[in-house]
């Protein structure tokens, strides 16, 4: 019985090993070539946020299919959705890491998706345990989005300007 827990032991570690290190690979890529990176021409909202703690910069650019209907709050609807996103700036790892994930995971969802989004997305995303001093950098993409959805951000309100 000592044998076999030890094993299963073994197993259990090997198991966590190589999923982290699997997870830690996909942060490093992501890092290295981030997906939606760059300048989005005809975006509906443009956003810059910064990490003063760390210096961390993202700016979220997102088009809607319908940005009316995104503005007007009647969220939910067929044409209510993310048609593309990008994001630009710099920080370390996880922020890069956790903008590229993000914006990927953003695409068609509609505005009722996009206001039910919490931070357990961004953890599940990134598929590692982030500590609490790294915590702010996973999550500035996510704080930038509630920074949009927030009704003072409207198409009218940010179109061509940064806010912070």
């Amino acid at each position: 019985m000592n044998i076999m827990s030890n094993e299963l032991w073994i197993l259990t570690f090997g198991f966590y090993f190589f999923m982290s290190s699997m997870y830690r690979e996909q942060i490093m890529d992501h890092y290295k070539h981030p997906r939606n990176f760059g300048e989005l021409p005809g975006a509906d909202v443009v956003l810059d946020i910064d990490n003063p703690l760390c210096g961390d910069k993202l700016k979220l650019q997102i088009k809607f299919k319908n940005p009316l209907l995104f503005e007007e709050g009647e969220g939910g609807g067929v044409e209510d959705y993310v048609q593309d996103v990008k994001f630009s700036g710099q920080g370390c790892a996880i922020s890069v890491a956790s903008a590229s994930l993000f914006t990927e995971y953003l695409k068609n969802k509609t505005r009722a998706e996009l206001l039910a989004l919490d931070e357990e997305i961004i953890y599940k995303l990134l598929g590692v345990e982030i500590n609490a001093g790294r915590a702010k950098c996973a999550l500035l993409p996510l704080a930038a989005l509630h920074k949009v959805c927030a009704p003072a951000f409207t198409k009218e309100g940010v179109r061509g300007r940064s806010k912070k």
